[in-house]
């Protein structure tokens, strides 16, 4: 690479005798920018012979010289998506040799051919529906002596947007996946000035929008954009710009439930969020009618906002279902952590399900969700936990723990204040029901306080939970996710909403 510092010839030459033999190095060509991978991990897969164009805007933020004798018999690159960096062990550029470099990558560069790929989450031919996911600290990942400040069971990739219709675009990492809602999200802070995303309408005025959670809300401008993620395109589809600092006065239909505004990464724990639930859009028929119901659209001008209902082309949609292919549902798969924890966990989200040779459904147990709004179990199934029969129970990857009822639980106390904390860890049993098939899950639940104070560092925990008020449902949150492929099946005209593990 021409910005790299050389090394000596002398050193080069013995080490260009031993690559002709034994060792793997990275070939870069400065004319054409292509550089050739014989190997690469990014997340959970290892992908072979790799062609890639580094493009113009690329930099180099580190690269160390050293004795041919200390030069890596085997090597393996490395790819953060996360952070869009490339570690490249040995790369071998003319005549010179190179190790330790690091490349963070800009928007020009593009991959042009993978060879082979193993692992999990991976295909050789068609690598563009898989993308990859990490459940590490976030975007607010400070960790301070006696508490804890970042993300735990949370997890995360990176999204494109761009100014529809061109290549202004922007990488958004760190973005939430939630298979517990619909739609993007993405907190204005993160977003570059020249990204100009146009504003959705409705009769002259700016469409804004509220989304009310159990405990908060979120409250942005409805806007027009490309999103990529991985190799899909879902092409000039509204988003939600979450406004750190809105020009408008939050409707108090908005936060009527006296949740708090989480309208920054700090208090969002994200720089967006990617919905990817049973839905295809995250409000639906409910919205198209006058008046709305619930509450969620309005169009503004100045200060003043009045809630409208907007025909299903103006919603935010789930953004697979705008994707040309593999547009029918997902996959987030994350492999078994330990008891005790683990830190930066890799695994892969994949998009479509059936669709290629890498998304089968294969011997998932299904289980099919309620589709009438008026029921107790619409979008939901049923959990039969300790002789309750909960009506309303789901599985969202966008929650940290198992949200349930039980006496057992407790609550700590210390660095796991929020969580359970039983006396002792309990081994628990559960019966998912949908319309026709059950399923039988076991799980553990561990005292938070303990699992904190014992792994500080970890990121990534199987048996956390939260207790709830007596009602009619479970939340499967991430943990359940772990070792496990759960598929989420999106609601159509001609397919019922489900869930598959």
């Amino acid at each position: 690479m021409r910005k790299m510092k050389i090394i000596s010839t002398y050193i080069a030459a013995i080490v260009s005798i031993m690559l002709s033999s034994s060792l793997y190095a990275d070939t870069y060509n400065t004319s054409t920018h292509i550089l050739i991978i014989p190997a690469i991990q990014s997340g959970l897969a290892t992908y072979s012979d790799v062609s890639v164009d580094l493009g113009t805007d690329y930099q180099v933020t580190a690269v160390q010289a050293s004795a041919a004798s200390d030069l890596p018999i085997l090597t393996v690159d490395n790819y953060d998506a996360f952070n869009n960096l490339l570690t490249i062990p040995l790369v071998s550029v003319g005549d010179q040799i190179y190790q330790n470099v690091e490349v963070k990558l800009g928007r020009t560069f593009q991959v042009l051919s993978v060879g082979g790929c193993t692992g999990v989450g991976c295909s050789a031919a068609t690598p563009v529906n898989v993308a990859p996911l990490i459940v590490d600290n976030g975007p607010v990942s400070l960790l301070l002596p006696g508490q804890l400040v970042g993300s735990t069971n949370v997890a995360f990739t990176t999204v494109t947007l761009c100014q529809p219709g061109t290549s202004n675009c922007q990488n958004i990492d760190h973005v939430l996946v939630d298979t517990g809602s619909s739609g993007f999200r993405v907190i204005s802070s993160q977003l570059a000035q020249n990204l100009n995303l146009p504003a959705v309408m409705s009769s002259g005025k700016a469409v804004f929008e509220c989304l009310q959670y159990v405990s908060s809300f979120n409250w942005g401008s409805v806007n027009m954009a490309d999103v990529k993620i991985a190799g899909e395109v879902a092409s000039n589809i509204p988003i939600q710009i979450i406004n750190a600092n809105s020009n408008n006065s939050v409707p108090r239909s908005c936060s009527r439930n006296g949740g708090a505004a989480t309208n920054t990464v700090d208090t969002f724990g994200a720089n967006g969020i990617l919905g990817i639930g049973n839905l295809p859009y995250d409000c639906g028929d409910v919205c198209t009618t006058s008046p709305p119901i619930p509450a969620a659209y309005y169009s503004c001008s100045g200060n003043t906002c009045q809630s409208i209902s907007l025909p299903l082309a103006q919603q935010v949609p789930n953004p697979i279902v705008r994707f040309s292919k593999d547009n029918n549902g997902s996959i987030i798969q994350l492999p078994e952590v330990p008891f005790a924890g683990a830190s930066n966990v890799q695994g892969v989200l994949i998009f479509g399900i059936g669709t290629q040779s890498n998304n089968e459904l294969g011997n998932a147990k299904v289980i099919t969700l309620g589709t009438n709004t008026l029921d107790a179990n619409y979008n939901a199934f049923t959990t039969i936990y300790n002789g309750q029969k909960l009506t309303g129970s789901f599985v969202d990857s966008g929650t940290s723990a198992y949200y349930f009822s039980d006496s057992l639980l407790g609550s700590c106390s210390g660095l796991g204040s929020g969580y359970a904390c039983p006396k002792s860890n309990l081994s628990l049993t559960a019966t998912n029901q949908g319309l026709s098939s059950s399923s039988t899950v076991n799980f553990d639940v561990a005292n938070a306080d303990m699992l904190f104070n014992n792994n500080y560092n970890a990121t990534a925990f199987s048996n956390l939970a939260v207790q709830t008020a007596p009602g009619s449902s479970f939340d499967w949150g991430l943990p359940f996710f772990y070792g496990r492929s759960v598929f989420t099946g999106i609601q159509t005209s001609t397919s019922l909403p489900y869930i598959a593990y």
